[in-house]
């Protein structure tokens, strides 16, 4: 049997912080979605170690705030330095449940219907899931309820290695559109912020999911080997 194994990657975070994962992990890619570059940040692993708290945080203590409201706050900061562009910002927050989509800002979201997935070529949305609720926003404080609105929204449930497991994927989506105010250029810059919570992966002999449990545990593992088949290509 294999003995040793070979892995890349750029850091190890050891007993860090939200602030320094955030450094490392998020702080370039959202700086490249205001300049005009689509980015992702993604958080994959085991169910139980830690994702949905390094991309959400503690809603509850402001220093333990994850990725996601971290990016937002950092958004904003950035268009308010460059006065020179005029920019719209919109959301949409959608939830990967069993192979099905459900949309978690609308207003039926407990409701799933036949999404047809497609690339926009005029608003600036790149791929996406069209008819997705997508809500305008002004202020930092309008992203953040959107995303607490979906994330409350979203498919849990208690096993052996997690009491509150998700059993789905998560994106929330960041839609960026700028144009100068100086000069009359009619260029217009659109840019993807994705930010993306997976459920995690398990064994289920070590998680004992039976039943319903089973059958998500089953979905959730088929779409990660799909996921990790896509990386490798």
């Amino acid at each position: 049997r294999q003995s040793e194994y070979d892995f890349r990657f750029h850091n190890v975070l050891s007993n860090a912080g939200q602030d320094s994962v955030y450094d490392a992990c998020g702080r370039d890619i959202v700086g490249g979605a205001v300049n005009g570059t689509n980015g992702t940040i993604m958080s994959y692993g085991q169910t139980g170690a830690g994702k949905t708290f390094t991309m959400l945080g503690n809603l509850t203590a402001y220093h333990q705030r994850g990725l996601i409201p971290r990016a937002v706050s950092q958004l904003f900061e950035e268009i308010e330095s460059r006065t020179e562009y005029e920019f719209k910002v919109q959301c949409s927050y959608l939830e990967l449940y069993n192979e099905r989509v459900f949309d978690l800002l609308g207003e039926k979201t407990g409701e799933t219907k036949d999404w047809k997935i497609g690339e926009d070529t005029k608003g600036g949305f790149g791929m996406h899931v069209k008819d997705l609720t997508v809500v305008p926003c002004t202020t930092e404080e309008d992203v953040l309820n959107c995303l607490f609105k979906g994330a409350e929204m979203r498919t849990t449930a208690r096993h052996v290695l997690n009491t509150t497991s998700n059993r789905s994927h998560c994106i929330f989506c960041v839609y960026l559109e700028q144009r100068s105010r100086l000069g009359s250029s009619e260029k217009v810059v659109h840019s993807k912020l994705n930010l993306v919570d997976l459920a995690g992966s398990e064994r289920v002999k070590l998680s004992g999911a039976e039943g319903q449990t089973l059958e998500e545990a089953k979905q959730i593992n088929k779409a990660l080997s799909v996921l990790g088949d896509v990386l490798n290509s």
